[in-house]
This record gives structure tokens, sequence and C-alpha cells, in this order.
């Protein structure tokens, strides 16, 4: 599954669950299996939703205490294990071999530290960089309605949600804006608390502030959707449009893996791209990445003195580095 894909469907599915949480009470329902096999599958997608869980797992014993201990062992056997089974007998069986995904992502990412390999950043970098880069204009009212329902005390379980999970993934090193998204519509929602009560206050000024923050994020959509990073869908469009007898293969001199790949182009012909895997052990330590980025002359060399494709895609950035390497091989930059 793509990542930012596999990041949507956890909120989705967060989203569901909580809602459905709401709906719980002393009284166990069906409310309590349908929250526990929700958060089992998130859980099983993307192990993180276990930080969310385990704050609502607290927070429902906290409100309904003993009756909420038992309703959670009951949800649990009825509703998360057996979706944690199925998903542990599916991975076994795909990779021949006793396999619990989630401790294994828990095992490479957080204890033996291979996610650092693709960056780090300091432990504020989430507040002060990747919210408002997410929120952008919604950043100081969702703050501010963060502050807000926190002074004024009241149902407080958003904000255990929203603080809990920001702490223990600000004390990871590596950090990415996608990470957030299972808060992201808890701080939209604290932002839309902040504005009403702002004009609950100021009428004038809350509904002046609402239209300036619904008029910046639709020019902000219109712009990133139409300009920024948009060259790796449209390339493919324009591989597309090449005859078949002149398209015979094509390398990607990218970051990795930055544009789609056959299932845009619809085409059985040779594609590759430098490989950037986690290494996890010292073999991959140096791999396509690493080479491409310390001496991206040599790399690309190596690359069409094994291979001669017929068009190669590349990211502007190494155009400068490369361009004498890709004349001697005969290329010509035709877009």
């Amino acid at each position: 599954m793509v990542r930012t894909l596999s990041n949507s469907v956890e909120t989705t599915l967060l989203l569901i669950a909580y809602y459905y949480w709401t709906k719980i009470g002393k009284q166990y329902s069906r409310a309590d299996t349908i929250v526990a096999v929700l958060y089992a599958i998130a859980f099983a997608i993307r192990p993180t939703s276990g930080i969310v869980c385990a704050t609502l797992v607290v927070a429902q014993i906290c409100t309904f205490g003993f009756s909420g201990v038992k309703n959670l062992f009951r949800a649990f056997f009825t509703g998360a294990l057996p979706v944690f089974l199925l998903g542990v007998a599916v991975d076994s069986w795909y990779f021949g071999s006793f396999q619990v995904t989630m401790l294994n992502f828990a095992k490479v990412n957080i204890f033996a530290g291979i996610s650092v390999f693709y960056g780090t950043h300091g432990t504020l970098w989430y507040v002060t960089a990747g919210f408002p880069l997410m929120l952008l204009t919604y950043v100081p009212f969702s703050y501010y309605g963060l502050y807000k329902m926190m002074r004024e005390r009241e149902d407080c379980t958003v904000w255990y949600v929203v603080v809990t999970y920001l702490t223990v993934m600000s004390l990871l090193a590596h950090k990415e804006e996608r990470f957030m998204m299972p808060i992201l519509p808890y701080l939209i929602l604290m932002a839309g608390y902040a504005l009403t009560n702002l004009k609950r206050a100021a009428p004038k000024l809350g509904l002046g502030l609402l239209i300036f923050v619904v008029i910046t994020q639709l020019l902000f959509l219109g712009v990133w959707n139409n300009t920024y990073r948009v060259g790796s869908l449209p390339v493919m469009d324009e591989l597309r449009t090449i005859p078949e007898d002149e398209l015979r293969s094509v390398y990607f001199i990218t970051d990795c893996h930055a544009t789609p790949f056959y299932s845009h182009l619809h085409r059985n012909i040779p594609m590759a791209f430098p490989t950037c895997p986690p290494p996890l052990n010292e073999s991959m330590l140096y791999n396509d990445k690493m080479r491409l980025f310390n001496n991206t002359e040599k790399f690309v060399s190596d690359v069409l003195d094994q291979t001669k494709y017929s068009h190669l895609v590349m990211a502007s950035h190494f155009e400068n580095a490369t361009r004498n390497v890709l004349k001697d091989h005969g290329y010509v930059k035709v877009i």
C-alpha cells in the first residue's frame, strides 16, 4: 500500500472508531465491538494508531471504572483479537514463516532506529514546521482551540488524544508530515472550536477571520494542486504519448520512487530507478540513493554503461551534474 494511502486509511478508520467510541457507555454494546475491530484494523495497517487507541482506553477506564475494564476485555476478545490473529495468519502465509508485522515495525523503526536513515528532525519540528505546512492558516486557531479547550476543561478527550499522540511522535527522531494525519482532523476541529468562540465574542471579527481562513485555504489548495511537485504525473502522461517502437525502456534519475510506474504507463517495458531500501544490514548501507547523491555523475555513468535505456526521466536538481555524461552517452534533452 502506498505510504500516504495507508496514512489516509488509518486516519479514516480512527475517525469512524472515535465516532462509535463516543457512544460507549457503562453497559457493553455493539459500539464496543465496532470500536475494537476498527482500531485493530488501523493498528494492523499503521501500528502508530495504537497511541490513539491507548489514550482512549485510559479515558474509558477513568470514566467507567471497573465496568470500563470489563467491557474492554470483552471487546478485545470478541473484536480486536480475531482481527489480529487473521493479520498474523495472512502475513505468515504470504512470507512463508511466522510473522507479527506490528512487532517487526517496532523492532525496525523504533528499537533498531532504521527510520533515521530517511532523515531526522528536532523534537519541536511538528509544532514549528510540520503543522504550519499541513494546516496553513488554520494553525493559530488550532493552537488557540487547543489552549482554550484545556483551560475551559470541557470534553478534553480530544485534547488528550492530540497531546499524547504529538508527544510520543515528537520523541521519535524520524518525522514526516504524514505521520500527523491521524490527529489532523482533530486539529481542524479545534480550529473550528476557536473560530466559533471568537465569533460569539466578536461576531464581525469572527466572521471576517472565518472568511479569511476559507479563502486562503482554497487559494493554497489551488496553487499546490496545480504547481507544487506535480511533475511526477504529467511526465507519465508524456511517456504514454511516445510510440511503442520508440519507448523501449525508461530509467528515472530521481530520488528513489518519485513517480508512478506501470499503473500509469501501461506498457510492458523495462523501467528502473535508484533504489533506497532501509539499511537492514551492513551490505545495504551503500545503496543506489547514497551513490547517486555522493557522486551523481559517476552513478549515472555506471547505470548507462550497464544498460542503454531509450529514455531517461530526471529530476531537475540532477541536470547540471549529469549534463556531460548524458552528452557522452548520446542523450538529448527533449522537455
